[in-house]
């Protein structure tokens, strides 16, 4: 029995090309969050972009400033709603890391 040499089992052969597949969907999942790496100023643009295309958010009284993938939304909101509307919109946009949401609701308080 020991000069015989053992046949490889499907299992062996399957994990391996498990793993083979495995590394190269870490490659390309690399390449692809690498080559979409966004700029402050085109995630500005692409938050701005989401508020615009959302119904429930009045854009004129929203800014909007992006620093190293942080959205900070200030300005005024009519509703609790709205201004959980435009934090969601922000977070839509696909490379922001989060939003800091200080957005007031005048006239209106939690307590």
């Amino acid at each position: 029995m020991s000069g015989l040499l053992r046949q490889p089992t499907l299992t062996g052969m399957a994990r391996f090309g498990t793993a083979r597949m495995a590394v190269r969907r870490s490659r390309a999942a690399h390449t692809i969050l690498r080559d979409s790496m966004k700029t402050d100023s085109q995630l500005q643009h692409e938050v701005v972009g989401e508020l615009e295309y959302d119904p429930t958010v009045h854009t004129a009284e929203i800014g909007v400033l992006v620093k190293d993938a942080v959205v900070t939304l200030k300005g005024s909101a009519n509703s609790f709603p709205e201004k959980r509307a435009a934090e969601r919109a922000a977070l839509r946009v696909m490379g922001i890391k989060g939003v800091a949401n200080r957005i007031d609701v005048p006239g209106k308080s939690f307590w």
